[in-house]
Parts: C-alpha cells; sequence; structure tokens
C-alpha cells in the first residue's frame, strides 16, 4: 500500500496524500475560508463561530469522501473489485469543493 507516504505508484493513490495535507481544488478552495476568518472575526464572534463550524463540517465530509475513494480504489487494486459509482463519487467531490469556494467568498 501507499501508507500515506504522499508518494503516487502502482500500490499509492492520490488520496494517500490527504493524510498529511490538503491539496488539490478542495485544500485551495479552504483555506481561503479559514484566512477570512483570520483577517475579518475574533474568535467568539458569531460569523466567525459560523464560519469555523462549516469549515469544520466540509473538512469531515471530505475526509468521510476520501475515505470511501481511497477503500474503494484499495479494493480495486487488490482483490480485483470494481470502483462503484464513480460518477456519484466525482459529483460529490465537486459539490464539495463547490461549498468550498462559497463558503471562502463569504457566502
Amino acid at each position: 500500500m501507499g501508507g500515506g507516504s504522499g508518494t503516487t505508484g502502482t500500490t499509492g493513490t492520490w488520496v494517500d496524500e490527504t493524510d498529511i495535507r490538503p491539496l488539490g481544488e478542495f485544500g485551495t478552495a479552504t483555506p481561503a475560508g479559514g484566512d477570512r476568518c483570520d483577517r475579518e472575526q475574533q474568535p467568539g464572534d458569531a460569523s466567525y463561530l459560523r464560519t469555523d463550524k462549516a469549515l469544520s463540517a466540509l473538512k469531515r465530509a471530505r475526509d468521510r469522501l476520501a475515505g470511501e475513494i481511497k477503500g474503494e480504489l484499495d479494493a480495486a487494486a487488490f482483490s480485483g473489485t470494481g470502483v462503484h459509482d464513480a460518477a456519484g463519487q466525482t459529483l460529490a467531490c465537486r459539490a464539495l469543493i463547490s461549498s468550498a469556494e462559497r463558503l471562502a467568498a463569504g457566502h
């Protein structure tokens, strides 16, 4: 297995890298939301707390989806099973990215 080393190859997957740091479109969209919290709001501020709560929920959803995808890719690689509902997982990824971008934009 990839072992979370952050490398890709015949046994690693891109999902291994999400174990160490936020990468890709989701990772670049979410820091903007967190930075906005730091610049414009103070801890305890209702808006700050709402944004922080939304960002935490997005990260949990991302981790859940990444775990599902990683499990299916590992099963496909090592057990010969197919990946189920790749189109649905892709749509879910795009929805998470869109939500992160809206959060970063302050909507």
